[in-house]
């Protein structure tokens, strides 16, 4: 490093970082700098990294507020940095012949310890007992590669991710924990709760399945996340699978699949978002009784839904539409086009008039005679309503006398024509 850069300069940090801000620039530029294989930079990033933690061990030692170099350490300090004590006679190693080795594979060494032993892995103790035995310059390494460790080995319980996430920031360095432990599912998925009557063999392989799925998933690659939930089923039958597998399969559109799943996983346990893709199948396959049902269901469950309440109008409308193209698709197929039916359902008057070349004069007739009696049938109503309640009273038996009025004066008339028609014949 630079002698006159400061090592908060080389880690492009404020002089009175934290030791959380410390790491955090540290691992940003470590992998940046690994990943365009700057090894001279490398070199001055990490140098820079053992004198800041060498002057925050420095402050802890003293027990007390210290100014250095302009940075201000509190005793609260002492409570966040957990350093071990080293002896001063250490030699640290030549970062120079450290950079001629594989890193990652250092890094890798290290951690294989527990992660390579099943029965380690996913207790937090183990992990703290590692990290509390490494030298300085392990440690050194491991805040290095941590991160890109644990992005390719992911298969931990959500106790140890969060632990790890402590010690490496991993939310800012570790897409794969951002995806993990954000995700809805992730407790159900990487709580490593279900290791009932499994060797630590088969646990190995059935959560590597298990989260293979869960990121294929994410990655939209449903028909591969099939095949994983089929793997690990074979070696758990475990009912939170079934929901992974049931969503792949409603995306690949395998609805009748996707049926069945889903009645497997609500045998356990009766799901919102279960009961949502089982309605959506539903719908999609014209059952809208069964998916206005399980819409219903859901709305219950869940009063607040706004996929039930949506789900239901689908349906009202969707039925609404069904009836409009049945009665469509009948007239299709039965059309009074033929004279002869029209004749034979005609009442005597529209006979006469069909018979007489007047079939249309009779429709608009008709269309003139009952709007016009709807229209004063309204007058006489809000006439009545402005003259008062009395006359409302009133007109009421004048307008059902009027109707019956009518009904004898058009049956006059149907009987009239009726019997024209029998002396024509």
């Amino acid at each position: 490093m630079d002698s006159n850069k400061k090592w908060w300069e080389t880690l492009n940090i404020k002089n009175d970082a934290s030791q959380k801000e410390i790491k955090k620039a540290y691992a940003l530029l470590i992998k940046e700098a690994n990943n365009n294989d700057n090894h001279t930079l490398m070199l001055e990033i990490q140098q820079a990294y053992t004198e800041a933690k060498k002057h925050l061990k420095h402050q802890i030692k003293n027990n007390s507020s210290v100014a250095e170099n302009g940075i201000d350490v509190s005793n609260s300090l002492q409570s966040e940095l957990q350093y071990k004590q080293t002896e001063p006679s250490i030699q640290y190693p030549n970062f120079s012949s450290y950079l001629s080795l594989p890193t990652y594979e250092g890094c890798k060494k290290i951690l294989d310890k527990v992660y390579c032993d099943f029965s380690k892995r996913s207790k937090v103790a183990e992990w703290h007992e590692l990290f509390n035995s490494l030298t300085l310059h392990e440690e050194t390494i491991v805040d290095a590669f941590a991160s890109s460790y644990f992005g390719k080995n992911y298969c931990i319980s959500i106790a140890v991710w969060q632990y790890l996430n402590e010690h490496f920031l991993l939310e800012d360095t570790n897409t794969t924990y951002v995806t993990l432990v954000n995700y809805p599912l992730y407790d159900d998925i990487i709580s490593f709760k279900h290791l009932d009557n499994l060797s630590y063999q088969k646990s190995e392989e059935f959560y590597q399945c298990w989260l293979n799925a869960y990121l294929l998933f994410l990655e939209c690659d449903y028909l591969a996340v099939i095949n994983n939930c089929n793997k690990a089923l074979e070696l758990n039958n475990n009912p939170n699978l079934y929901k992974l597998k049931l969503m792949s399969e409603y995306e690949l559109e395998l609805y009748d699949e996707c049926l069945q799943s889903c009645q497997i996983f609500k045998a356990f346990n009766v799901d919102n978002d279960v009961l949502r893709y089982e309605a959506n199948i539903m719908y999609k396959k014209k059952e809208l009784k069964r998916a206005l049902k399980t819409y219903k269901a859901l709305a219950k469950k869940s009063k607040k839904s706004i996929f039930a309440t949506r789900g239901k109008l689908k349906c009202y409308l969707a039925s609404k539409r069904f009836i409009s193209t049945f009665i469509a698709n009948f007239n299709y197929k039965h059309a009074l086009t033929d004279l002869e039916i029209e004749y034979k359902l005609a009442s005597p008057l529209q006979k006469l008039l069909i018979k007489l070349g007047y079939k249309k004069l009779y429709n608009w007739i008709y269309v003139i005679r009952n709007v016009a009696l709807a229209i004063l049938v309204l007058i006489g109503l809000f006439a009545a309503l402005a003259a008062g309640a009395v006359v409302f009273i009133v007109s009421i038996p004048l307008l059902i006398i009027g109707v019956f009025v009518y009904a004898f004066v058009h049956a006059i008339i149907e009987t009239r024509a009726e019997k024209r028609m029998k002396n024509e014949q």
